[in-house]
């Protein structure tokens, strides 16, 4: 059986970290076999909107994007994503993001264009339709519940930022 500690959560506030609460569930008779942080690879994903869009100039098949992903400027993205349209919010990988599998993504040239990122489909975030449903399942995953990974996104910012502080606590009550 899977067990989500965010959804247990909800029920019960339990205050250990996983390792702990894993050994704690064995003990009390319910085997922990292992032990899973989805998504703690990935970094630097956020959700962006769509500003404009133009051909580029050297390709029939390519796309300059500028989107808001809440930065003091728009940022350009180059993509050949064919499903997307200005207002549509869709993931982005910005300059130094991780995907899962720990593939890096960093701004580089496409063609000769600049692109500060790259705009994710559902495979590259290691999810798919099931995940997703209302998302279009091609080039690009575009969200029509904007709010469901932005809320994905910033719970698990705050899981990692608490874990973070724990760990340095715990670490600090060591060397005590």
């Amino acid at each position: 059986m899977l067990l989500s500690r965010k959804w247990l959560d909800e029920f019960v506030h339990v205050d250990a970290n996983d390792k702990d609460f894993a050994e704690a569930m064995t003990l009390s008779g319910s085997k922990v076999e292992t032990t899973e942080d989805r998504g703690a690879e990935i970094s630097n994903i956020v959700v962006g909107t769509i500003l404009t869009m133009e051909r580029h100039p050297d390709s029939d098949h390519m796309w300059i994007c500028q989107l808001d992903v809440g930065q003091s400027a728009p940022i350009q993205i180059v993509t050949g994503a064919w499903n997307i349209h200005p207002g549509d919010m869709v993931p982005v990988a910005l300059d130094h993001s991780t995907l899962p599998g720990g593939k890096k993504i960093e701004k580089g040239k496409l063609r000769g264009v600049l692109s500060d990122g790259m705009l994710c489909g559902l495979a590259e975030l290691g999810l798919d339709e099931r995940d997703f449903p209302y998302a279009v399942i091609t080039a690009a995953a575009l969200l029509t519940l904007m709010a469901i990974l932005t809320l994905f996104l910033k719970s698990m910012l705050q899981w990692r930022l608490a874990n973070q502080k724990e760990r340095a606590q715990q670490e600090g009550n060591h060397e005590h």
